[in-house]
């Protein structure tokens, strides 16, 4: 095989992984937040979308401009709970935060997964990743079915009775683990709806 050859293999070799990752780019959604403590909530770590059962899915939380809060909570709704095996649950939050939880999720129920952590020490500022959600498809999921999860509730502050409290239809974060036909209307948080795809 010449030189020539062999670079045209390499060419061919290396076009389709460029090809896949444009085809599957990270998905990012945003909510501006109007409180004092943070102005914006970020969830990333797409792409989202389930091809199959047990598949993991990764949700990061971060949020932009704190300003000295030492304490966050986050509630996410499972639609439908079948989709998903809470038994796989797991948040691992980010330094300095601290969650005594084990696994880091409290499961309020069949639908409903809470996580929070807060700070022992000083309260901090500025842009800061908060945890990552980590949770799987159960073993009859199918992605011809609606699944998705909703950021239903996000509270942050510096104390547990000093907070700017959050909840989804000011948030109107969604993300779509299934694009099949979902029940639930953009209506239900008036008149957007954040996707898996981004905003």
């Amino acid at each position: 095989m010449n030189m020539a050859h062999a670079l045209a293999l390499l060419v061919l070799t290396l076009i389709p992984v460029a090809h896949a990752q444009e085809a599957a780019p990270e998905a990012t959604l945003r909510a501006s937040l109007g409180g004092p403590f943070a102005s914006q909530l970020t969830v990333s770590g797409g792409p989202w979308l389930a091809t199959g059962s047990e598949q993991t899915l990764s949700v990061i939380f971060s949020v932009d401009d704190l300003a000295a809060i030492k304490q966050f909570d986050v509630v996410v709704r499972l639609e439908p709970p079948s989709a998903f095996d809470t038994s796989t649950v797991r948040f691992l939050t980010e330094s300095p935060f601290l969650n005594p939880i084990a696994g880091g999720v409290d499961v309020l129920s069949e639908q409903e997964l809470k996580m929070g952590a807060a700070i022992f020490g000083t309260a901090i500022s500025g842009s800061r990743l908060l945890g990552t959600l980590l949770i799987q498809t159960t073993a009859q999921f199918s992605p011809q079915e609606p699944a998705r999860l909703v950021i239903q509730s996000f509270s942050i502050g510096p104390t547990s009775f000093e907070r700017d409290s959050y909840d989804e239809g000011e948030l109107m974060l969604e993300i779509l683990v299934s694009e099949a036909p979902t029940a639930v209307e953009a209506s239900t948080w008036g008149a957007m709806k954040a996707t898996g795809k981004g905003r």
